[in-house]
């Protein structure tokens, strides 16, 4: 918003911000995303003369992460869910090979900027005989989905029962 004023002139300037304000378009996610948290706000005549700045915070909610065929291990491993629904495919793939996959510190520091997809082809393929990778990850995709919506059928009759 630019405000042209007269020398001395004073005026009182009254906007509002909304959630779009505060997003940038993530590549990732191809689309646009507001984090929670905190952001400086400034004022001036130009960039290099700021006269005013306010740091507030903004909660937008936590947005549960979507999946697709190339989202990073760390996405999976951030998301509760997810991570339940991983874990439980990994267990499985574990029995059937010989490097092991655990979601430890160390491996997801190492691996959590790879997409899900590519540990699975590195790690499951005495394990991958009568699957292929992708899929794999619709199973896990379609799997996380289902439970979300298991609970928030679960959420909803709570919720009803206490009405």
């Amino acid at each position: 918003m630019k405000i042209e004023l007269e020398p001395h002139e004073k005026k009182e300037v009254v906007f509002e911000l909304e959630e779009r304000d505060f997003a940038y378009y993530n590549t990732k996610y191809n689309r646009w995303i507001a984090e929670t948290g905190y952001f400086k706000l400034v004022a001036g005549s130009s960039s290099r003369d700021i006269r005013l700045t306010e740091r507030v915070f903004c909660d937008f909610g936590k947005e549960e992460a979507s999946f697709h065929k190339f989202s990073l291990l760390n996405d999976w491993v951030e998301d509760p869910t997810a991570k339940s629904v991983l874990e439980k495919c990994l267990h499985e793939m574990n029995e059937h090979v010989t490097d092991k996959v655990h979601l430890n510190e160390e491996f997801i520091g190492f691996w959590g900027d790879f997409p899900t997809i590519k540990v699975l082809q590195m790690f499951g393929q005495n394990w991958l005989i009568h699957r292929t990778p992708d899929q794999v990850i619709d199973e896990l995709i379609a799997e996380v989905e289902r439970v979300r919506q298991a609970a928030a059928g679960t959420n909803t009759a709570a919720a009803q029962s206490q009405e």
